[in-house]
C-alpha cells in the first residue's frame, strides 16, 4: 500500500471512532444523536400520511416461525400493513381468500 491508501484508512477510522465516541456521550446524556431536524419529521410524517400503505402477506406452511418472525421484523414499517398466514390446515392462522384480496 502506499502512503496516501494508509493515510485515508486511518482517516475513515478515525471519523468512525469519533461518530462512535459522540453517539456513546449523546446516550449517557439521554439525547437524540444523530438529530434530525422538526422540518425533516414533519416532512416524513406528511409523505407517510399521503402515501397509501402497501399490503404484504407473509406465508408459510405453519405459519409457526417464519413468517410470525417476517411479520414482527416488518411490523414498525409505518409504509407496510403486514399480515402473516399459513397454507396448511394445521396452522396457527391459515391464509384464507379475504387475506388474499
Amino acid at each position: 500500500m502506499t502512503a496516501k491508501e494508509d493515510w485515508l484508512r486511518d482517516k475513515k477510522w478515525k471519523d468512525l471512532y469519533t461518530r462512535s465516541m459522540t453517539l456513546a456521550r449523546a446516550q449517557t446524556l439521554g439525547l437524540d444523536y444523530p438529530k434530525v431536524t422538526r422540518h425533516k419529521l414533519e416532512l416524513d410524517e406528511m409523505t407517510t400520511k399521503n402515501a397509501e400503505r402497501s399490503r404484504l402477506l407473509f406465508v408459510c406452511s405453519r405459519n409457526q416461525w417464519r413468517s410470525p418472525t417476517a411479520e414482527q421484523i416488518w411490523r414498525s414499517d409505518n409504509r407496510l400493513d403486514v399480515r402473516s398466514g399459513g397454507t396448511s390446515p394445521s396452522a396457527r392462522y391459515a391464509v384464507s381468500a379475504q387475506d388474499i384480496s
